[in-house]
């Protein structure tokens, strides 16, 4: 039997945010709703790169901690809100990385992806 092991991951967490003032005025809430309530004091927000292109940014940061590792999968566990709503991101990574012969699967479950993809993929023995 074949074993397969999640050894490392990575996250893009983009470095410029939005607080829950510019929310409330975007949304037309009460500030005090989007903090209080909402528990919101600041977001943060990626205005200049698509999903596929964070993806690859942190696909790289991970590749380049490891050297002479042979990858068969690459899972996508992201937004749905994609540059292009018919193409998965897995692929392109791949394609990007030239990781051939891999496969790749896109999870998207909103807010809980991550969760379910790691569960998705954890050892079952």
């Amino acid at each position: 039997m074949r074993r397969a092991y999640i050894v490392d991951y990575e996250l893009y967490i983009p470095s410029t945010y939005v607080d829950y003032k510019a929310l409330a005025l975007e949304t037309g809430l009460p500030d005090w709703v989007v903090k209080d309530k909402l528990g919101i004091n600041r977001k943060p927000i990626e205005r200049t790169l698509y999903v596929s292109d964070m993806a690859k940014l942190v696909a790289e940061r991970l590749m380049s901690k490891y050297t002479n590792v042979k990858i068969d999968l690459v899972v996508y566990a992201g937004s749905d809100f994609k540059d292009k709503y018919v193409w998965d991101v897995a692929p392109d990574v791949i394609g990007y990385l030239g990781l051939s012969g891999a496969y790749g699967v896109d999870v998207s479950m909103q807010c809980v992806s991550s969760i379910v993809a790691l569960d998705l993929l954890k050892p079952s023995w």
